[in-house]
């Protein structure tokens, strides 16, 4: 596709709300189980302010106090709480997907989420962990019991930081139809600035075959994994229901093309490229998407907005009812549930930077048509 740019104020295009969750803690990502009914997503408790942390102009993790809550979305009854609490005493909970071909460890269908995201502190604090006394990893559990099946570890002491460095913020997770895990980094650990980062903000990918042997984590085991490195940062990752290709948001003031959405093929990883994006010009983006008619959406925290590229091109900004569905729009997931006919949904999370516990939503959108 090529390079498109945003209009300086795109249309509202309305649509409708088919469920929405109150009372949740910030919020990065969720997304529907393969039954099509089963939401989860995690509370990332943090806060805002903390002066050993950039001089108070960044967010730093609470530890022990992010959780995991499932949710059940019904065609009449919208999305009801089934599990406020599903899994208790995480830390910096990030983007989550499915496994979508089983290993001997990982059923098909158990839930991975982006976890132990850095910079963190403990909760009362002024100062903030060492980044070896946690390890930021990829949690596997399963969403209708909460019982843990396994980590991946990806921070200081693994075979991922022996091959290329450590994950310091791992925050997008997509699996691809062939299995593999792809991970986005945030690379959150310079605490004086946020740029230079420390080590490159990059992409990992996970092939299939390799994930087993990262959960054991014997030497060598990293070896398979592939990566680019993003120079515009980059936060939230999906995959395209078009193509299936993996899509990426660029994350950072800093980033050429001002806010883009990148897709990205297994051919690019084994170049180690990141290829040009399909859309540029949206700012700093945190979540993406894309329908099966090839609808490309993205969203920007900082301006609330959720930007929308149909089919045809052309530039909107979604709404509901006529203002924009959440404060903070975090990370996109474009499902396709049984109930609704073939037609797609999207879940939006409000990450809420710096907000209380309890202030921000999980809302569903009906994308029917796009």
């Amino acid at each position: 596709m090529r390079l498109q740019r945003a209009t300086p104020a795109p249309r509202a295009l309305e649509v409708a709300t088919i469920g929405r969750i109150e009372g949740c803690t910030s919020p990065e990502s969720a997304d529907l189980a393969p039954d099509g009914e089963t939401l989860v997503f995690g509370n990332c408790a943090h806060v805002v302010g903390a002066p050993a942390y950039r001089s108070g102009r960044g967010i730093v993790y609470l530890r022990g106090k992010s959780f995991v809550t499932r949710a059940r979305l019904d065609r009449r009854a919208g999305l009801v709480v089934d599990e406020r609490t599903l899994i208790a005493g995480l830390t910096g909970t990030h983007g989550i997907e499915f496994v979508k071909r089983a290993t001997p460890m990982l059923p098909a269908g158990a839930a991975l989420l982006c976890e132990q995201a850095g910079p963190q502190m403990e909760p009362g604090a002024d100062v903030t962990l060492p980044k070896d006394s946690y390890t930021t990893c990829i949690l596997a559990f399963d969403p209708a019991t909460g019982a843990i099946l396994g980590r991946i570890p990806l921070g200081c002491g693994s075979e991922l930081s022996r091959r290329f460095n450590d994950i310091e913020q791992p925050n997008g997770i997509a699996v691809t139809a062939d299995g593999a895990i792809h991970v986005s980094d945030m690379a959150a650990g310079n605490h004086a600035a946020a740029w230079p980062p420390l080590v490159p903000s990059a992409i990992y990918r996970i092939p299939h075959e390799a994930i087993d042997n990262m959960i054991a984590g014997g030497a060598g085991s990293a070896d398979a994994v592939e990566r680019i490195v993003t120079p515009g940062f980059t936060n939230g990752l999906a995959v395209s229901n078009l193509d299936g290709a993996l899509l990426a948001v660029s994350c950072s003031d800093q980033d050429p093309s001002a806010g883009a959405i990148h897709r990205i093929r297994a051919e690019d990883f084994a170049a180690g490229r990141q290829p040009a994006p399909d859309v540029g010009g949206l700012g700093v983006l945190d979540g993406g998407g894309e329908t099966r008619r090839g609808t490309l959406i993205g969203s920007n925290p900082r301006t609330g907005d959720i930007h929308v590229f149909t089919q045809d091109g052309e530039h909107r900004a979604l709404v509901t009812g006529g203002v924009k569905p959440v404060r903070a729009p975090a990370d996109l997931n474009v499902c396709y549930p049984p109930a609704f006919g073939g037609e797609p949904i999207l879940i939006v999370t409000d990450i809420n930077p710096g907000g209380a516990p309890g202030e921000a939503s999980v809302v569903v959108l009906d994308l029917s048509g796009l």
